[in-house]
């Protein structure tokens, strides 16, 4: 179904929810991250992206306290990153179609300490990507915040305080020139009027 709906998000969710129920993290991370390069304007792909790295980050402090490891617990983060795709995807046309890549937090080179994962680095660093991507999208990052409560207790108020910048941010951020709004605004009543003329004959 991806091959022949890539710009569809919502199934670029279903795959990646469907890989993390069958307990590999790393190709729901890749799912989710192909998905948004493909569609990097989805608020629902950054969503649960971000909503996927922060039941990661649970799940690792959860194991930790379950465990009662110390601080050189990095056995866990081994254990949860290992595994291969298990939806097999080729290469996708629409892959190197695009205004040039969207940039995306690397895992793998996560070895700054298992402290720093579970105080929710990699969640943190989503939403500073989906800032960067999404420019002045509150809802998304208000959906973001909502999810907080899915982290640890290590890791939620951090997230909190990182969505509330960048809220804060698009608050005060200045509004977009009068000219790009009319011009939008005049784009999208030409294309009504268009479909109402294709329609009417």
């Amino acid at each position: 179904a991806l091959q022949l709906h890539p710009r569809n998000a919502k199934l670029w969710v279903h795959a990646a929810a469907y890989e993390w129920d069958m307990g590999n993290v790393t190709a729901s991370r890749t799912l989710l991250q192909r998905g948004i390069r493909l569609n990097s304007k989805a608020e629902e792909l950054w969503r649960e992206y971000f909503r996927m790295e922060v039941l990661f980050t649970a799940r690792l402090a959860e194991r930790r306290r379950v465990l009662g490891l110390g601080k050189s617990a990095k056995k866990i983060v081994d254990a949860e990153a290992e595994g291969e795709s298990a939806i097999a995807i080729g290469d996708l046309d629409e892959e190197g179609k695009g205004g040039g890549a969207v940039a995306l937090p690397e895992t793998q080179s996560v070895e700054a300490g298992l402290e720093e994962l579970i105080a929710g680095s990699i969640p943190k660093a989503v939403v500073r990507y989906a800032r960067e991507t999404m420019q002045s999208c509150p809802l998304l990052f208000f959906g973001m915040y909502d999810l907080c409560y899915l982290a640890g207790d290590a890791a939620r108020s951090a997230l909190e305080e990182e969505i509330l910048a960048v809220i804060d941010e698009i608050a005060t951020s200045p509004a977009p020139p009068a000219s790009s709004v009319a011009s939008s605004e005049a784009a999208v009543a030409a294309a009504a009027d268009a479909t109402a003329a294709a329609f009417t004959g």
